[in-house]
């Protein structure tokens, strides 16, 4: 006769003892450099070059004043080339054409990626009435018009409560949402266009008002000032 002997427990009990071993000195020094670096808060950088040094490059938080006709990528990708860095990212995009705040992130305060973009952000802009263009902002060509001077400013304020609190929006094909790690703009210009789910969108407040610098006769602009998640960056 043969005696079949299991194996199987033993084979757990080893296993179990070699995931109980003690770490190795290397083990530990990783393992306390990455607890230091947790803890390490990163330099907010806000004038240049003066504050630049190696120190500051391995962990620090860039504020950038975003110009137009640069793209978050660019911003990304020029100061990555600049200070020979590999780890560059930001927190949270804006759309090409706008201008503002960018918080660029190096090194290890990359971490804080993940808290920083659902942050509430806070937008304005001016808003022409009486014309539609191709890529719904002021870059595009003007596909038509319509009366604007009966309007008033309480139809104003009621247009924008409509969008005030918990919305569905439809990201703009010109923006910088992402699809298939490309962002919109890239298809729109193209000539594609891609599927989008709306997204829900909660818009704190918003305030709409005349631009009283001009004539209501000469021209139709409203200001609005929305804070929202960055969830909805690229439609601002």
């Amino acid at each position: 006769s043969i005696s079949v002997i299991s194996c199987r427990q033993p084979q757990a009990r080893v296993a179990a003892a070699a995931q109980e071993l003690p770490a190795t000195p290397r083990q530990q020094m990783l393992a306390q450099q990455a607890a230091a670096a947790a803890r390490q808060l990163p330099t907010v950088v806000t004038r240049l070059p003066e504050q630049f040094n190696a120190q500051v490059l391995s962990t620090a938080v860039l504020l950038i004043d975003k110009p137009p006709r640069w793209s978050s990528t660019d911003v990304v990708r020029e100061l990555g080339r600049t200070l020979r860095l590999n780890k560059v990212c930001h927190g949270g995009p804006l759309d090409a054409h706008a201008t503002g705040l960018l918080i660029i992130l190096l090194g290890a305060a990359s971490r804080l990626t993940p808290k920083l973009e659902p942050l509430e952000r806070t937008y304005s802009g001016t808003l022409k009435l009486g014309a539609a263009t191709t890529t719904y902002d002021a870059t595009g060509q003007v596909t038509a018009t319509s009366p604007w001077r009966h309007i008033s400013d309480a139809d104003l304020a009621a247009a924008a409560a409509k969008f005030q609190g918990e919305v569905l929006q439809v990201p703009c094909m010109w923006s910088s949402t992402k699809y298939k790690s490309k962002p919109l703009r890239w298809y729109a210009e193209r000539g594609e266009d891609v599927r989008r789910e709306p997204k829900a969108v909660h818009i704190s407040a918003i305030q709409v008002w005349r631009d009283k610098a001009s004539a209501p006769a000469d021209r139709g602009s409203t200001t609005s000032r929305r804070t929202q998640p960055a969830a909805a960056a690229a439609a601002a």
